[in-house]
């Protein structure tokens, strides 16, 4: 009889849901004109996300069916989204015209807050992330972290994503929550109180559990994934970041700071992340000793999620272990400093760059709609796996990655460096319709034999046209396979493009978000830069 209950309940929840969700009434989104589609999917993608918006159990459904409990309240998804929430809220300057979205985050924390409870100890800890705390909320949470399956990336980015909105909290509302009819944060809740109820229990967790083993973005494989080091590595640091702005925090702060210098060692030099004589990263050394495939696409969104850039000028000359002069750095750095100095393979660096353009070879040859396709590479989660479909989430963040690359080389003036180990596929995608890459050509290379097309030249400009063009062509792939009405699936068949999996999951449209906000912010360099170079011709 009870579970008879549970049925019609979770069926007039879902009802609710659907209602809610089809307050928005979707257009049929453009499939000639990329520009038009961006802004159409943009609207789509943030819609759908706040339509998935669960206003009884006040949180974010992973997907659009929570009768599949495996999807449901997942942590990692959601704090991926959030993230992306949180990236319109910082560039609308934490705008009153997103007051809804404002909700969806302090609900989103909401979930995690336990008024006036000591979490800090290991043992109230893991109750929480066993679903044994006397939190009913918490208690029905499904974190998908216990010593079976422990996903230690999700507690990582969880805080990541709480943090980054308590930054914006701290600059833009004195410190204090906007929502005042939470179920657990009373209307005076603090940003510190936040910090010691829900971050810093998280950040201890990850202090204690960075050293164990643990599963990667795609799979069960048990061992250490690059993927999850390089998420553990940002929290540890923004973490560090966060709580240095408080006085009495001194010692948690050194530990975490400490233990970053010790996780950013093991991953350069003791993981095997990095192995001698090879030119890419490696994100399972356990998988790669059993002939299994040593690299994937979560490596590109491990880099992704790890760097934030906009803070990335204020980074040089930074000690990160200089804790003497706290409040002067405080006052001088901003929200994301020295972050993407410490933290390795950004998206200019030549390891993660080769990783990506092999990536994108193998996938090339791996999906038959890619022998169809006019313009773009659909990519998917491994080379390997046995599902050999494209995934949306890996499309939107492979246009991602090079729009990056375009914005630190325009932001801080740069040549560009071409890697003799990749040369032949940036010459293959990005300039074979511009120029050749000549590699005998002396007066071009550098000492290690890297060809370097210098700032503000002819093929420098036409260089960062072909990037621009490459990191669109991702796009759009999208624009092609989407439905009419712009929602997603998990993946799309490698054959014929048709729609599989999952309908609607929130991190497909969190990472659309993500890489479109990346080019406008292209765009707008681009812009900057034909402008001064007009001036100066």
């Amino acid at each position: 009889m009870l579970n008879k209950f549970l049925i019609f309940l979770n069926c007039f929840n879902f009802l609710v849901f659907l209602v809610n969700c089809n307050q928005y009434h979707y257009q049929n989104v453009s499939r000639n004109d990329l520009n038009l589609f961006i802004t159409e999917e943009r609207e789509v993608s943030y819609n759908r996300i706040l339509r998935q918006f669960d206003k009884t159990n006040f949180d974010i459904f992973s997907n659009s069916n929570p009768l599949q409990p495996n999807y449901y309240h997942v942590v990692r998804q959601n704090s991926i989204t959030i993230l992306s929430l949180i990236d319109i809220l910082k560039d609308s300057d934490f705008s009153p015209n997103y007051r809804e979205l404002i909700i969806v985050i302090e609900q989103f924390i909401d979930n995690f807050y336990q008024e006036k409870t000591n979490q800090s100890n290991e043992k109230d800890y893991e109750e929480i992330y066993d679903g044994k705390s006397k939190n009913s909320r918490l208690k029905n949470f499904k974190y998908c972290l216990d010593k079976k399956n422990p996903l230690t990336d999700s507690i990582a980015l969880k805080s990541i994503s709480i943090i980054k909105y308590l930054n914006l909290l701290k600059k833009y509302n004195n410190g204090l929550i906007i929502n005042d009819n939470l179920a657990h944060m009373p209307s005076n809740t603090t940003v510190s109180d936040i910090y010691f109820t829900v971050v810093k229990p998280d950040l201890q967790y990850i202090l204690d559990k960075w050293e164990d083993l643990s599963y990667g973005l795609w799979d069960n494989v048990k061992g250490f994934h690059l993927f999850t080091s390089l998420i553990q590595l940002k929290s540890l640091v923004i973490g560090g970041e966060f709580s240095r702005g408080l006085n009495f925090e001194k010692d948690f702060t050194i530990s975490l700071f400490s233990n970053a210098d010790c996780l950013k060692e093991f991953i350069v030099h003791e993981s095997g992340y990095i192995q001698t004589n090879s030119t890419y990263l490696i994100e399972s050394p356990l998988q790669s000793e059993k002939h299994r495939n040593p690299t994937d696409s979560s490596i590109i969104i491990a880099s992704l999620l790890s760097h934030d850039y906009e803070g990335y000028e204020n980074n040089i000359g930074i000690n990160i272990n200089d804790k003497d002069n706290e409040n002067e750095n405080e006052n001088n750095l901003s929200e994301n400093s020295y972050i993407d100095n410490l933290i390795p393979f950004n998206a200019t660096d030549h390891l993660l760059l080769n990783t990506a353009f092999r990536l994108v070879d193998d996938f090339k040859s791996l999906y038959k709609i890619n022998d169809i396709l006019h313009s773009g590479i659909a990519i998917g989660r491994d080379t390997k796996e046995r599902v050999f479909n494209p995934a949306f989430i890996s499309t939107s963040y492979f246009s991602e990655v090079f729009y990056k690359y375009i914005f630190i080389t325009l932001k801080h003036k740069q040549d560009i460096k071409i890697c003799k180990n990749y040369k032949s596929l940036f010459e293959k995608y990005i300039t074979k319709n511009y120029f050749q890459i000549d590699g005998n050509d002396i007066k071009n290379l550098d000492q290690n034999g890297d060809y370097i097309i210098k700032y503000g030249s002819k093929n420098f400009e036409v260089t960062i046209e072909g990037l621009l063009n490459f990191s669109d062509s991702f796009l759009k792939v999208i624009q092609k396979y989407v439905d009419y009405d712009g929602s997603m699936s998990e993946t799309f068949n490698g054959v014929n493009g048709k729609l599989e999996g999952m309908k609607n999951l929130t991190w497909n449209y969190a990472s659309f978000l993500s890489s479109t906000r990346w080019r406008l912010k292209v765009i707008k360099l681009i812009k900057k830069y034909n402008e001064e170079e007009s001036r100066i011709s």
